[in-house]
């Protein structure tokens, strides 16, 4: 992730836990409490550059002043386990032994009839799926997570926040969160009454069965990722790279290795998520190839490889699939109003639908209702779950500001993009300054015609007789 802000770090000597005894993430890496909010001795300025931050307004469950070091690259697990000045530990405890990590029970999955949230890159933590499934999404998918990376991940069982989170072995940071399992819990993905997906990025059998095996007990189904055509995922051999002619002997035995060594031996779904390939024929030739391997369900992307978000799905093109399909067909693709479910179930022929920027607009696009609640409110609810679960405020601030990114031209807008902080974007988002956001959201034209970040990615024709628009050469700024 792009380094938003930095600054030196604080010696763990001088750390200390607030007396709310709650741990809040490394955004706010602890300091020395205050609560006079005097000015902070120069023996420890001198270590560092320390960023002051006044919590009169109330932030979580933390109402008094502190001063914190801010630090927007990650969440470090130490900040989580400092003893209390009781030399109790709070927290987790990366010691933690891995047999004692709770079991997560085998549930059945049906996806048929299903609206689903999809995995998105940055986006698709813990707190953000958890929301999703409270608003009414049947399942719920992480980001694209790298195998190799998560070999490399040490299961942790956080008993203060329920959850069994894998810490990093190089750097400590939390790369997957997921809730423990709890029947009695109002949670609908700890109680399993939305399942959870983890999505793999792996260009390897052996390695991909090895991380699906080693985590689990932290999800209920697993799918591999082989439509996503960003740079990191490519370059591994992931994504759509799978899809290339020469690779797709490799995606199918990925997907029959998985199918065994998880689905049969201990019973969890194993999916998979691709795109539209040259021509209706190839695509067609590899579907029937990818059900015949005994995956569970697949997802079908109505874009093709080299199109980015901004370019017009073709759900039209998925329908000749759901002729031929043996198990469950999942569209995605163009979802961004309740009203568009129906729609793109009735062009494609699928009974399940898969929604990603549309949820990342307004998780209530899930509600059984289909009626959008107020995306401000949204908004205020999942910065609480953000704060709760002790997610990276520089993310926070990310997934907060593409919600808005509907409304650019507004105040708010122009606020989120300068905080620094979970102080910074509680304000930005409680300030109520009678500014009319419904008056100044733009169309679905005007937001997807900004490029991608990625769009300067050389991009080839997915058809000899379409001649494909060059990649935008600078980054278009709103405006």
């Amino acid at each position: 992730m792009k380094k938003l802000f930095s600054i030196k770090k604080i010696p763990t000597s001088l750390w200390k836990q607030p007396s709310d005894n709650c741990y809040y993430p490394s955004s706010f890496v602890l300091c020395v409490n205050n609560r006079t909010a005097t000015s902070i001795n120069s023996s420890i300025t001198a270590r560092g550059s320390i960023q002051q931050r006044n919590f009169k307004t109330r932030i979580g469950t933390f109402q008094e002043l502190n001063y914190y070091f801010t630090n927007f690259q990650k969440r470090e697990y130490s900040t989580m386990i400092a003893s209390d000045t009781n030399g109790i530990t709070t927290g987790a405890s990366t010691d933690t032994d891995v047999s004692s990590i709770p079991k997560r029970p085998v549930i059945q999955i049906d996806y048929r009839n299903k609206v689903i949230l999809a995995p998105m890159v940055r986006v698709n933590g813990l707190p953000f799926r958890r929301l999703a499934a409270q608003y009414g999404a049947d399942i719920v998918y992480s980001e694209e997570l790298v195998d190799k990376k998560l070999l490399k991940c040490k299961p942790v069982y956080n008993e203060k926040l329920k959850t069994i989170d894998y810490i990093s072995e190089k750097d400590k940071s939390i790369v997957y969160q997921v809730e423990v399992v709890d029947k009695d819990s109002d949670s609908p993905t700890a109680s399993q009454k939305v399942p959870t997906v983890l999505q793999l990025g792996t260009s390897s059998p052996e390695i991909a069965l090895k991380v699906a095996e080693l985590m689990i007990d932290g999800y209920d189904a697993i799918d591999v990722n082989m439509g996503c055509p960003k740079k990191f995922s490519v370059k591994g051999g992931m994504g759509s790279a799978l899809l290339r002619p020469e690779n797709q002997e490799n995606a199918l035995e990925i997907l029959r290795t998985l199918v065994k060594g998880i689905q049969e031996k201990y019973g969890k779904p194993v999916t998979c998520k691709i795109r539209l390939l040259d021509s209706p024929e190839q695509t067609l030739e590899l579907f029937e190839k990818l059900q015949n391997t005994g995956v569970t369900a697949i997802c079908v992307h109505a874009r093709y490889i080299p199109q980015r978000p901004r370019e017009k799905a073709h759900s039209h093109l998925i329908e000749p699939i759901s002729k031929i399909a043996k198990v469950p067909l999942i569209a995605n693709g163009d979802v961004f109003k309740p009203e568009d479910i129906e729609r793109v179930k009735s062009v494609t022929g699928c009974s399940s639908v898969m929604i990603a920027r549309g949820a990342m607009w307004n998780l209530s696009i899930f509600r059984k209702e289909k009626v959008l609640l107020d995306k401000l409110e949204v908004a205020k609810i999942l910065l609480d779950e953000f704060i709760k679960y002790q997610y990276p405020a520089g993310l926070s601030k990310y997934i907060i500001k593409r919600m808005f990114e509907t409304h650019a031209k507004t105040n708010l807008y122009k606020r989120l993009v300068g905080c620094k902080g979970y102080d910074d974007l509680h304000k930005a988002i409680h300030f109520n300054d009678g500014e009319d956001l419904n008056s100044k959201e733009l169309s679905i034209e005007q937001i997807t015609s900004i490029p991608e970040d990625d769009d300067v990615l050389p991009i080839t024709s997915y058809q000899s007789t379409t001649t494909v628009t060059e990649p935008f050469t600078k980054k278009q700024k709103y405006q």
